[in-house]
């Protein structure tokens, strides 16, 4: 590790240096007007490396040139400017350390009061859309990473050290109560068009037999599309898993309305250094690390870019198999990389999976740079509950991923970017990822009743109205999801079928005609089924509202 004694013998200070900078370290200045800024660009240029560590030390030992802004310099938000700020941007840029703290990488105030200031942060200045008008939207997903595990969500997250995602709960809204489908292959169909699986007819895992997503259906990229005016290019990089033989094959992810692909058709990669990669309709062998590879690609299709831009980028992590990341992209320094390591510790191999995910999220963003990053919405979310294998202990083995239960299906989500208003902040309101398809609309500047082609029945609802406004009132009075085979999978109609919920109870349709119903607020971890005694009062009222809801639900027309 970099040290501050190994960093100092570098660069010798005169007396008067010395005793100028002490006086204005012990002397803070008082406080300052709120300005943004990016943490770790201590000479604003709109990166964080090593010109801005060096700049740090030129100022503290050899007279440097002022620094407009002392809160950008102050790396690790210490309240000071000193030696080890110029060390934390070094051990994050090539030992792997932590990212400065928030406001970073994305523009942003202080939340720390000390005796620092910033007279001029230019970067961050209010400055007009860019030419072709429109912010970036880059929808980020986790592949099955439950709200059990995830950053933000209670004391979940401690197991794994995400402070990339964290960054974005600190300056953005965090969405309590999402539900995804159980898998995903339903859950992306759902967001790609703003519709259930039963109007799609994609309900569980696609394979290719059959059960992907149908070339009629009417995706993100195509609404995009529809709006021409608005300018928007798009591409998906990552895990597609929605093609079979029926759809295209390999050249799906075009046909579904992506000019840009690139990434894996298939549910998971064997190997994660070793995995079958298509770019367009072309396949080849992947050797670099999934993970890195996502990274490297969305860095590069990114860089090409003269407008606004949709990225979907959708990672492999931290699905299994479990393994051992590169080294530098995680702090679980103790894990061997054994199978046998990996079958007594998966958890901590699953951490270590996330952290790396988080690392290439932060090396992404520190590529884009902070005047992009502030004219970029991000969104992150989960696909599904966390497998049953990396659940945290305590998780009902009945629950996690392919399940109808929590575990299966409460997911975190997170939006951050330009088009929030007072981030850091909190929504208990339910969300369905249907809603991602309008909310992606809107945040384009689209308008869905104009961009929706008539005869289309779309089921997402925009999150835009949280964003902007946080007094927003609950934007949905329920939330759905469901599992049913297709792709000529046999299914089992004792775990597969639909479920309901209001913002407290929750019903289960089951295939094999059986119900379950339970009071998430007094059990949230369901494990008393109301449905096996007799509803009264207010438990009647709400499960028969959710039943007939349900019930209409299902027989409207695709």
């Amino acid at each position: 590790m970099i040290t501050s004694s190994s960093v100092s013998n570098l660069f010798p200070r005169g007396p008067v240096v010395s005793g100028l900078l002490a006086f204005a370290l012990l002397c803070p200045v008082g406080l300052h007007a709120q300005v943004s800024f990016v943490r770790g660009d201590a000479n604003v240029d709109a990166s964080v490396d090593l010109s801005d560590g060096v700049l740090i030390l030129q100022y503290l030992f050899q007279g440097g040139r002022q620094l407009d802004c002392l809160d950008s310099g102050d790396a690790d938000d210490s309240g000071e400017l000193d030696l080890s700020d110029a060390v934390y941007d070094f051990n994050y840029l090539f030992l792997g350390g932590r990212p400065p703290p928030a406001p970073f990488p994305a523009c942003g105030e202080d939340s720390t009061a000390d005796g620092l200031g910033c007279e001029s942060y230019e970067l961050c200045d209010d400055k007009p859309p860019p030419a072709g008008g429109g912010r970036n939207i880059m929808v980020i997903i986790s592949d099955d990473l439950g709200a059990d595990s995830a950053a933000c969500y209670g004391d979940a997250g401690a197991f794994a050290s995400t402070p990339n995602i964290e960054s974005l709960c600190q300056r953005g809204v965090v969405f309590r109560n999402t539900w995804a489908n159980p898998l995903c292959s339903p859950t992306r169909a759902s967001m790609l068009t703003g519709r259930y699986g039963f109007r799609t007819g994609v309900g569980h895992l696609a394979n290719n037999n059959g059960g992907g997503l149908p070339n009629s259906e009417f995706t993100i990229p195509e609404a995009l599309d529809a709006n021409g005016d608005l300018g928007y290019s798009h591409a998906c990089i990552g895990k597609w898993h929605l093609s079979d033989r029926t759809n295209g094959g390999m050249n799906h992810p075009n046909l579904a309305g992506f000019s840009h692909f690139s990434g894996g058709l298939r549910g998971g990669v064997q190997d994660y250094n070793s995995w079958p990669k298509v770019v367009n309709g072309q396949q080849r062998n992947g050797t670099n690390y999934a993970t890195t590879e996502n990274v490297d690609d969305a860095i590069g299709w990114i860089e090409g870019q003269e407008g606004p831009w949709f990225l979907w980028l959708a990672f492999n992590a931290p699905h299994t198999p479990l393994h051992l990341p590169p080294a530098g992209l995680h702090s679980h320094n103790d894990l061997t990389g054994t199978a046998a390591d990996i079958s007594n510790r998966p958890r901590d191999y699953f951490g270590a999976m996330i952290e790396a995910m988080d690392s290439e999220i932060g090396r992404l963003w520190a590529a884009m740079g902070p005047e992009m990053m502030e004219n970029t919405d991000v969104i992150y979310l989960g696909d599904n509950g966390t497998g049953r294998t990396n659940a945290p202990a305590g998780v009902s083995t009945r629950s996690g991923k392919g399940s109808l239960y929590e575990g299966g299906i409460h997911v975190p989500l997170v939006i951050a970017g330009p088009s929030v208003v007072d981030g850091g902040r909190e929504v208990e309101g339910l969300v369905d990822l249907t809603d991602i398809y309008a909310t992606v609309v809107e945040l384009a500047g689209g308008d869905m009743e104009n961009t929706v082609p008539a005869g289309v029945e779309v089921d997402s609802v925009s999150l835009l109205p949280y964003l902007v406004d946080p007094q927003a009132e609950d934007l949905r009075p329920w939330a759905f999801t469901q599992l049913f085979s297709e792709g000529g999978r046999q299914g089992n109609r004792n775990t597969q079928g639909h479920t309901i919920r209001d913002d407290r109870y929750k019903l289960i349709r089951f295939l094999n005609d059986t119900e379950e119903f339970y009071d998430l607020q007094d059990d949230p971890r369901e494990g008393n089924n109301l449905a096996a005694g007799a509803l009264v009062g207010d438990e009647l009222a709400r499960y028969e509202n959710l039943a007939a809801i349900m019930t209409d639900l299902l027989s409207s027309e695709e």
